[in-house]
């Protein structure tokens, strides 16, 4: 499962740049499925357009979606970007329900501030890293 920053164009019917890429590092570790997941769920395709009320940026009902998906997988696989600080008590409750599923919790690199990178611009063949269970806040 992809834990990424939050839904742009990409929906269960079409798909976006980060899910194609995604999917071929799924493909390329052997699996057979691809779950996509995320620390906010309001919609936007620029991340500038999620509102700074982190309120309205992530509903209630997300962390529990994305924990239910997550009892599904066999590994979860944290690709959300540099979120702004605003949204830091997200990405850390979220962080912290992941980690309580026991599942392994990786990431393919870290941002300087201990954030996961986002994966579209990472290289194909980037092996997966074990995300750590310390995170800065993000600028």
């Amino acid at each position: 499962m992809f834990v990424g920053q939050n839904p742009s164009v990409a929906s269960a019917d079409v798909s976006d740049p980060t899910c194609n890429k995604e999917v071929r590092f799924a493909k390329r570790w052997g699996y057979t499925g691809y779950v996509k997941t995320n620390i906010l769920d309001w919609r936007a395709t620029n991340p500038k357009d999620v509102p700074h009320d982190p309120s309205l940026a992530c509903s209630p009902d997300n962390l529990p979606h994305v924990l239910t998906e997550a009892a599904q997988v066999d590994e979860i696989l944290m690709a959300y970007g540099k979120l702004h600080k605003r949204y830091l008590d997200i990405v850390m409750r979220t962080v912290r329900a992941l980690r309580e599923t026991g599942k392994p919790l990786n990431c393919l690199k870290l941002n300087k501030d201990g954030s996961a990178q986002h994966p579209l611009y990472i290289r194909d063949d980037t092996q997966r890293i074990s995300f750590p269970s310390f995170l800065n806040a993000p600028d």
